[in-house]
């Protein structure tokens, strides 16, 4: 009885390593893969959004300091110096700053979407695993079958959807909430940004004279 054991217990030993054993092998270099993917993507644009920042907070700089000299000037300036001129610049630098914005945190946005259906496949990979461990080991006694029925019902019972849910729950800070819009020109403000010496003197269009 004791060698029937033992025969069992190796034949069952094979069969693991055949069905199994394979499934989780893959399964684990995916999630090395994902890792990866993850730590040479998401870095690359934040560093593009660091770039644009400090171009858009050196342009404000820039006017602060063209303001704050135009009334001591007695509105005598040079034209590159013109509190104006530096504004449009600001306003561009801004904008971009802005789309580099959205793009990055879109890009995030999609990142987390992605995590949600890798999680989800993780999950349903061990579920298949464990169900071919509990179809392999069936042929033990009955008390050992009872104990691997018991693992491979609790994982089955686990939701695709719950590792994903209570990490989300748990970093809600420091995740993009999806239902955020995008930001725009109107919701931003920054310093002299209404100065008086912003307001052009002229405004309109040129139009070149007809014959």
């Amino acid at each position: 009885m004791i060698k029937a054991i033992a025969n069992s217990q190796v034949e069952t030993e094979k069969s693991l390593k055949s069905t199994v054993l394979p499934q989780l092998n893959r399964l684990h270099t995916e999630i090395k893969h994902k890792h990866k993917e993850l730590s040479s993507g998401a870095g690359k644009d934040s560093k593009i959004v660091e770039k644009a920042r400090a171009t858009t907070q050196k342009q404000i700089e820039h006017l602060g300091q063209h303001t704050a000299s135009f009334e001591s000037a007695g509105g005598k300036i040079e034209p590159t110096n013109d509190p104006y001129i530096i504004q449009r610049g600001v306003f561009h630098s801004l904008h971009k700053q802005l789309m580099d914005e959205n793009h990055h945190r879109r890009d995030l946005l999609d990142i987390q979407n992605n995590f949600l259906t890798f999680e989800r496949h993780v999950v349903q990979t061990i579920q298949a695993a464990m169900a071919a461990f509990y179809q392999t080991v069936s042929g033990q006694n009955n008390r050992t079958n009872a104990l691997y029925g018991d693992i491979t019902t609790t994982a089955q019972n686990v939701p695709p959807e719950f590792e994903w849910t209570n990490f989300t729950s748990r970093h809600a800070e420091v995740l993009i909430n999806p239902g955020t819009p995008d930001r725009t020109l109107d919701m931003v403000s920054f310093p002299n940004q209404d100065h008086a010496s912003t307001k052009p003197l002229v405004q309109g269009l040129l139009q070149r004279k007809g014959w």
